[in-house]
């Protein structure tokens, strides 16, 4: 249960104290480390991701389905399925035949309607080129509106999706070739720039991202000085929080809690551990969490 080093990282959660964290094992295989109410179990995934793959997830229906998002060998956009009582299977947005940027982030988001339905967006950065793009499922797989020129090559992604404004919003988060984080939104009126801006960050840094309790925006990432960094929306961006007690490492994905009060930091180490990272009390202080893969 060795991870290879620079591995992607994606977490889901569906309640308190429940959680998934994938990443990619040495055998090339994903694995997958699970919390449930105190206790963690590690396990290996059937399937094998291209070496260095990035990650997304999604889950909805109270965790009875996850969404797991990769490249292939081909550099192809594919995806894992889960289904509560049916287990893991190869799902279709390969379809799609999406060639993406290698070394570039998936970011993906899942949300409702009031008709009962799910809807599935995953971003990527296309192969090639310097544009960020989405692939859409509202019943099939189908390109998405969005396409973005202006993303650093490998740019990582995030993005989150929350009802705010008697309007479903999304909001994807990159890094652009000035070396800002960078925000685009979508609500009713289509896509816009968004306001958030990092200033100058580490080239190539991992981004994550959350949104919560009506509504509150919190982006991560690497400052130009190598120290994650957390900045929060409550109403407009404010200063940027240094998490001290993460030292260099790679990629990272953090989840949250009780409205933002119990945060959990997951990331790399640069000796090879995948690690958690642990705040009660809204990112104020942290301190190391149970997990840890070798």
């Amino acid at each position: 249960m060795s991870p290879i080093t620079g591995t992607g990282i994606s977490i889901v959660t569906d309640r308190l104290w429940s959680l998934r964290v994938f990443y990619q094992l040495q055998s090339g295989n994903v694995g997958e480390s699970k919390h449930l109410d105190g206790v963690w179990t590690n396990d290996s995934l059937t399937v094998q991701p291209a070496d260095g793959s990035p990650f997304a997830s999604v889950t909805y229906d109270s965790g009875k389905q996850i969404r797991l998002y990769y490249l292939d060998t081909s550099d192809i956009l594919q995806e894992y399925c889960f289904t509560a009582g049916k287990g893991w299977f190869q799902g279709e947005i390969s379809q799609l035949k999406v060639k993406c940027v290698p070394t570039a982030g998936l970011a993906a988001v899942e949300y409702g309607d009031d008709k009962g339905g799910v809807h599935l967006r995953v971003y990527y950065q296309e192969a090639g080129t310097d544009i960020i793009a989405e692939a859409a499922n509202d019943g099939y797989w189908h390109a998405g509106q969005l396409r973005l020129a202006g993303a650093i090559g490998g740019t990582q992604l995030a993005a989150v999706a929350y009802y705010f404004q008697s309007q479903q919003q999304i909001r994807v988060y990159y890094q652009a070739k000035d070396l800002n984080v960078r925000e685009h939104g979508h609500n009713d009126g289509g896509w816009f720039t968004g306001g958030f801006v990092s200033g100058k960050a580490t080239a190539l840094t991992p981004i994550a991202a959350l949104a919560f309790s009506n509504v509150q925006l919190q982006v991560y990432f690497r400052d130009s000085t190598g120290h994650v960094v957390f900045v929060k929306n409550t109403g407009s961006w404010g200063s940027p929080f240094t998490i001290e007690a993460v030292g260099p490492g790679h990629k990272f994905a953090v989840l949250q809690w009780e409205s933002g009060k119990r945060l959990r930091f997951y990331y790399q180490e640069f000796s090879g551990p995948v690690r958690e990272l642990c705040s009660d009390d809204s990112g104020s202080s942290w301190f190391p969490g149970s997990l840890k893969v070798n």
